[in-house]
Formats: structure tokens, C-alpha cells, sequence
């Protein structure tokens, strides 16, 4: 029966390097993944093992087997033989038997007692025989229940081998997912960290204003830039001044090639006024057609609408406390976020079909 062989894995240094040190996919993780396929392939091999020695073990038993049956058939054979040959001897002396009564008393009591005689060695020899067929035909029996029993083992480590090659298959799988997003992840990472250093250069004077700010967690850069500068009030269509600061912004984000861009609307928790109540009747409104109106300059700009989301998130995402003006003031905002791909789009990578 052709088994799969077991799975050998060789990670590449220039996967496991960037994984290790990007931060992104974490380091237990990775090893429980490759601590997994290790194991499974192990036990895989195990199980090989095992199945090669159970069909080294049933091929001697069949070879005994066969030697059981041969010598069963050559006993029966013999016994068969020997029975021939006292029936034919038994039948001459019972011809002479027939002839001695004519002959004399003598010859035919020497007769008599010869065949008794040869009766008895017939029938013990019978019994032996017998004895060593029921014997043999026991044995036959013991290893035929052997023999079923070695198959229905080798079954039973059959499926446990197919069963663990297609767990090993699926850990391969998820485990090419976990190479596939670590080398995804740094990618991300890498785009974060150029993207920041050129919104810094490029925004050196709304940076010192205060009015931008510029943060980055780990994988996560967000430039936070006040509502006052995009936005008249109670508005959501772009400025011209808001124009031109989202112009620097889209010439690095149209670079950007692994990352997601969400564009987030915020906004204070003044319920809106009766002015624009009809327009935008909660800040949820507002903040939605906020984030929606940039993320269509973005893409007039040049930044693909692929990597753009817009989401509004109204009064309920504040950075500031809303009891004073300046936080007001600073939880009225658009927040441009650059963050990794999900895993959908991580294992989409790792097949492509």
C-alpha cells in the first residue's frame, strides 16, 4: 500500500528573521505553529515505522501460514496413503485367509492373529495421524485468527496515518499562513516607518502648529489632524487650506502598497444645531460625510481606493475630555490610520487560487 512520506520543513532565514523582529506575529505563535508540524511529522514517522514493522510481521506469519498448510496437506496426504496401503495389505490377507481354512487350522490362526495384528498398528498409526492433523488444523486456525487480527491492526494504522496526514496537511497549511503574514507583516512595518518619516518631513509646520499630530504604535501610524483644518464649521467638504495639507498627505500615501488606510471621522459630543439638523441630523452623520468627503480627495489625488476605508465614528472615540473647549476642540478631528491587512487577505496571498 503506497503510504505518503513524512513531511520534512525548512523555513527560509529570510522569513524568520523579518517574523522574529517585526513585532507583528508573535514569536510563540510562530514556534507553537512549527512546534506543531515538528510533532505531527514525528508522529507521522512513528507511525510509519510502526505499519512497516506490522507488515514485516504478518509476511512471517503468511510464510508460516503457507508452511502450516503444506504440512497439514502432506499429514492428510500420508494418512490418506497409508490408509490405501493397509486396505490393500488387509484385503491379501484375507484372500490368504479364505485360502488357509482349506490349507489347515494352523495357518489360518497365524493369519487371523496377523491381521488383528496389523489391524492394531493400522489403528494406532490412525490415531497419531489424526492427533497430528487436529494439531496442525489447530494451528492453521491459531494463525488464520493471527493473521485477521495483524489486518485488522494494519487497517486501523492505516487510517491513523491518513488521519494524521491530513492534520499534518492543514497545519502545513496554517503554518504557510504564519510565514506568508510574518514576511506581510514586516513589509507592513517597514511602509509604516518610511510613510512616517515622510509625513514628518512633509508636515513640519502644521506638526509645530499643533494642529497635526503624528503618532505610531507598533504597526499602527495614525496622523490625527483637527477638524478646524479641513472643514468649515458644521461642514464636511474640504477647505482649500484642508486641500492643500491633504495634498502632502496623499503624496506619501500613494505609496503605500501593504497597508490599509482608514479615514476616520470624529467629532465632539455637541448635539448638532438646528442650521444643519437637516443636513447632518446626529454627529454621526457628520462624522461619516467628514471621512467620506477625504477619502474621495485622497483618490482624485492618486491613492488607491483599494487601501481606503471610511468610517465614521461620531462623539464616541474622544482623546479629550469634552467638559473643556480645547478638548473639544481636539476630539473634532480626521484621523488617517495605516494598519495591517486582515488575515483573510494574509492567506489570500499564501493561495492565490
Amino acid at each position: 500500500m503506497k503510504q505518503k512520506q513524512p513531511v520534512r520543513w525548512i523555513v527560509a532565514a529570510s522569513v524568520i528573521i523579518p517574523f522574529l523582529l517585526g513585532g507583528c506575529v508573535t514569536k510563540s505563535r510562530f514556534e507553537t505553529q512549527l512546534a506543531e508540524t515538528q510533532s505531527l511529522s514525528e508522529q507521522l514517522q512513528n507511525q510509519t515505522r510502526k505499519r512497516a514493522m506490522l507488515e514485516e510481521e504478518l509476511a512471517k506469519l503468511n510464510r508460516k501460514l503457507k508452511i502450516t498448510k503444506s504440512n497439514l496437506s502432506d499429514a492428510r496426504q500420508a494418512a490418506a496413503d497409508q490408509e490405501t496401503i493397509l486396505g490393500n495389505r488387509i484385503g491379501v490377507l484375507e484372500e490368504q485367509l479364505a485360502l488357509s481354512k482349506d490349507v489347515g487350522s494352523k495357518t489360518e490362526k497365524q493369519l487371523k492373529n496377523k491381521m488383528i495384528k496389523l489391524k492394531g498398528t493400522y489403528e494406532t498409526d490412525l490415531r497419531k495421524k489424526n492427533l497430528e492433523i487436529a494439531s496442525l488444523e489447530a494451528e492453521l486456525a491459531e494463525r488464520v485468527q493471527a493473521h485477521l487480527a495483524l489486518q485488522d491492526l494494519l487497517s486501523e494504522r492505516d487510517a491513523e496515518l491518513a488521519n494524521i496526514s491530513r492534520i499534518l496537511d492543514k497545519v502545513r497549511d496554517r503554518f504557510q499562513v504564519t510565514q506568508t503574514e510574518a514576511a506581510q507583516r514586516e513589509r507592513e512595518l517597514q511602509e509604516s516607518n518610511k510613510a512616517r518619516r515622510d509625513l514628518v518631513n512633509r508636515l513640519q509646520k502644521e506638526i509645530s502648529e499643533g494642529s497635526i499630530k503624528i503618532s505610531q504604535i507598533r504597526d499602527r501610524l495614525t496622523v490625527e489632524i483637527v477638524d478646524k483644518i479641513l472643514f468649515a464649521s458644521g461642514s464636511s467638504d474640504v477647505t482649500n487650506k484642508g486641500k492643500a495639507v491633504l495634498s502632502k498627505v496623499s503624496a506619501v500615501l500613494k505609496g503605500v502598497k501593504e497597508n490599509d488606510i482608514r479615514i476616520e471621522g470624529h467629532t465632539d459630543n455637541v448635539p448638532i444645531g438646528p442650521r444643519i439638523k437637516e443636513k447632518f441630523p446626529t454627529n454621526w452623520e457628520l462624522s461619516t460625510s467628514r471621512a467620506t468627503h477625504v477619502v474621495r480627495f485622497l483618490t482624485e489625488q492618486g491613492v488607491d481606493p483599494n487601501n481606503l476605508i471610511a468610517i465614521g465614528l461620531s462623539q464616541y472615540r474622544p482623546v479629550a475630555s469634552n467638559l473643556t473647549d480645547e478638548g473639544k476642540q481636539r476630539n473634532r478631528r480626521i484621523e488617517i490610520v495605516l494598519f495591517p491587512r486582515d488575515i483573510q487577505k494574509i492567506a489570500s496571498f499564501a493561495d492565490p487560487s
